[in-house]
């Protein structure tokens, strides 16, 4: 029996050693990596990790003023922290603090650098650049964001921290850069995945003595029960819809005698809505045609 005992102990403890949580966790968390290096899965776990967290400690402040509603999740893209359970839309007004967020919420912004990248230095929604009262408020979201939410936490993810803007790079608590991931899902009992990774204190300027603020990579482990989705890992692929497919070329001879080059100047943007996209176009002119309708009847009625 005490035997049993001895080896049941062992293997919990070697269980533990390979799946306990190794990511340092703070109130804001910046995941940094390249093309599937696991910047959105990771930020989806760790969403997920947080709000249990989170829940747990309204749970003892719920009495208190202020807290009688229940924290939330907001996500930049379609998330589901729980199997069915939705996450609430994060949008510009959040960011720019035109909408309160709940207390305790936990906010999730995918490709944080398409919101405040590093060459929006001088764009007044993100920095305060004339040092008045008006402007910046997304940096003062950054600043503020634990007295604001009263606690609140927030994960992001960008492929490059040098993408993102200065200021708001300096409000980060901790980077945690991966190197690459691998994802087993055995359904219906649960997913397993594998992912190297190092921190890097966000707050701090890499310099050349980099040992003092970047550790060696190490390796993460978990196990996610139930296995549910929990984001499109192509959530942005019905932009791609729009670009036209064209004859092609194919090579005939090793010689090439122009490389390739980006032509100087604008060019039609088939991913994203614009004046000349013929969607918005039929849906002005279906707005027109309503009005006019609606001034013709009015002018007979008179």
């Amino acid at each position: 029996m005490l035997f049993r005992v001895i080896l049941v102990g062992i293997a919990l403890y070697f269980l533990w050693k390979i799946f306990h949580w190794r990511i340092h966790e703070d109130t804001i968390v910046c995941y940094t990596g390249g093309v599937g290096a696991g910047k959105s899965y990771m930020s989806a776990v760790t969403v997920r990790r947080a709000y249990k967290q989170q829940l747990k400690r309204w749970k003892y402040m719920k009495h208190l003023p202020g807290y009688e509603e229940p924290p939330l999740v907001y996500s930049s893209i379609p998330y589901q922290y729980a199997p069915g359970k939705w996450a609430t839309k994060l949008v510009e007004e959040h960011l720019l603090l035109q909408r309160r967020i709940r207390p305790l919420s936990v906010v999730y912004i995918d490709e944080i650098d398409v919101f405040a990248n590093q060459f929006q230095y001088n764009n007044p929604c993100i920095v305060n650049t004339k040092g008045g009262r008006e402007g910046g408020n997304f940096d003062e979201f950054c600043r503020l964001f634990r007295h604001y939410t009263f606690g609140g936490r927030m994960v992001c993810n960008a492929q490059a921290l040098d993408n993102l803007n200065l200021t708001i790079r300096r409000r980060l608590n901790v980077e945690v850069n991966l190197a690459g991931i691998r994802i087993s899902t055995w359904k219906p009992l649960f997913t397993y995945y594998k992912v190297a990774f190092r921190h890097r204190t966000g707050n701090i300027e890499v310099t050349d003595s980099k040992k003092d603020i970047i550790d060696d990579y190490t390796i993460q482990r978990g196990l996610i029960f139930p296995v549910f989705q929990m984001y499109d890992t192509y959530c942005y692929s019905r932009r791609y819809e729009r670009v036209p497919y064209k004859p092609e070329e194919t090579f005939y001879e090793w010689k090439l005698d122009d490389p390739i080059t980006a032509p100087y100047g604008k060019v039609v943007k088939y991913t994203a809505i614009v004046p000349e996209d013929p969607k918005e176009e039929s849906e002005e002119k279906e707005n027109t045609d309503v009005e006019t309708s609606v001034e013709s009847e009015e002018n007979i009625n008179a």
